[in-house]
């Protein structure tokens, strides 16, 4: 058994939405800590994948959109500053891609969801211990996790969608298992 630390200095979170319906607006989040236990070391079948990202480090390169995602309208940070998604079950597709399903936690509101990992790979780094790579990508509807605001333009166009479409790339490090029950 291995468990795999996330490496969020070799890593990103990424979302983007929709604005009027045509204009792709990503953002991301700077804080962040999770990992993966691999219980069988030949692939990820069996293993548990553990996230969490601190909604308050959202970052989109607009301080007032930021500030409007934490507020209640979106995150509502002051109530719940986290997402967490635990997973419940992984299936292999192929050699080096899986469906990760698992409990998706915002806003107090708990759903299930299918992620799709794409393993990279398995390397040395330069302080020759291994790392490994995943990138995982997932499409949620906000409305699912209670984020309702409806803003709209004179025309009546909704301004932001329903849907996220979610892009993680994740280098992973091996760290010693203990008896602990960190992420």
């Amino acid at each position: 058994m291995k468990r795999w630390q996330i490496d969020s200095s070799h890593s990103r979170v990424s979302f983007i939405v929709k604005h009027l319906g045509f204009a792709d607006v990503s953002g991301s989040l700077l804080g962040y800590e999770g990992s993966i236990l691999q219980k069988n070391t030949n692939n990820f079948q069996e293993s548990i994948f553990k996230f969490k990202g601190n909604l308050s480090s959202v970052f989109t390169g607009n301080s007032e959109r930021d500030e409007h995602l934490c507020s209640e309208d979106f995150f509502d940070v002051k109530n719940d500053d986290f997402v967490r998604f635990n997973s419940t079950s992984v299936n292999q597709i192929d050699e080096t891609h899986y469906f990760i399903v698992g409990i998706l936690i915002l806003k107090g509101n708990s759903k299930s969801i299918t992620i799709t990992g794409h393993y990279k790979g398995k390397k040395k780094g330069i302080d020759s211990k291994y790392r490994i790579g995943f990138e995982f990508t997932a499409l949620i509807e906000r409305t699912d996790f209670g984020i309702n605001w409806h803003g709209q333009n004179e025309e009546g166009s909704e301004l932001v969608s329903d849907q996220i479409r979610i892009h993680i790339h994740l280098q992973l490090f091996e760290k010693h298992i203990k008896n602990d029950t960190n992420i």
